[in-house]
């Protein structure tokens, strides 16, 4: 698998109301700026996709993340090259358009947006959900369509589906702190984090600043990427509490 746009991550998204843990290790390399947050073991924000009938649905996601519900039927399509993906005409609701693709052949994976997959013929070989990368983008006016730009010869399925997508609020606790998900907002004061003994937690973003002395303060996704591209190789371990921000759960490793 490419490595060269992303490093060794973990990132996350919630699935059934539960965290689905993907490392680099289980998805192409990809730069996932909306659909996926990125970040080593850092909770990423994404609801539940349902299916077409789950526009009204009640969606559980992580303060700070983003509810997602299916507005229409998904669309499926296997190709090879450069192509195009009809949708239809978007119905009323549609803010985005999710896409799942997995790479059928070695070669390189480009989304309407610029972000990009790579995955080599070894890649190929492994199990499906390996080779699986999941990606959203805002559906621009008269939206009815994507296309994928493909190396020459190789082969794709994707499926696509309209969906409307909001970013959620961050929740507070009883000291007044904000806990959640990072997301274009900024940074709640407790991040959401997956400890190394499994558990769910959260950190204090001034501890996760500070874990090298620095006083980084992350404002994006891309922030944090390049805050841990810095610190490659570098191991940390900070606290992690429950929601409440005082009672400890585990430990968090930064780096490694």
């Amino acid at each position: 698998m490419n490595q060269h746009e992303m490093p060794p991550v973990f990132s996350a998204e919630l699935r059934s109301a539960l965290v689905d843990r993907i490392d680099a290790e289980m998805a192409p390399a990809a730069r996932r700026r909306r659909a996926l947050w990125t970040g080593l073991a850092i909770l990423g924000g994404l609801g539940i996709l349902g299916g077409a009938g789950a526009a009204t649905a009640a969606i559980l996601t992580q303060p700070g993340g983003t509810e997602v519900a299916a507005v229409a039927g998904s669309v499926t399509a296997i190709h090879t090259g450069t192509a195009t993906v009809e949708l239809g005409q978007a119905p009323q609701g549609a803010t985005n358009i999710r896409m799942s693709l997995v790479c059928l052949s070695d070669g390189s994976f480009t989304f309407p947006d610029g972000a990009s997959v790579s995955c080599s013929a070894t890649d190929v070989m492994r199990p499906e959900r390996n080779r699986t990368s999941g990606y959203s983008i805002p559906l621009k006016a008269n939206q009815h369509s994507v296309t994928i730009t493909a190396s020459p010869g190789a082969t794709w399925n994707l499926t696509a589906t309209y969906t409307n997508e909001k970013v959620t609020p961050w929740a507070t606790n009883a000291n007044g702190d904000s806990y959640g998900v990072i997301n274009d907002n900024g940074t709640p004061e407790l991040i959401a984090v997956i400890a190394t003994n499994e558990k769910e937690g959260y950190v204090y973003a001034t501890d996760l600043a500070h874990a090298d002395g620095s006083d980084q303060n992350f404002t994006s996704p891309d922030q944090a990427l390049e805050w841990q591209r810095d610190r490659a190789g570098k191991t940390v371990t900070i606290t992690v509490y429950l929601s409440d921000g005082t009672t400890p759960i585990g430990k968090f490793e930064v780096g490694g």
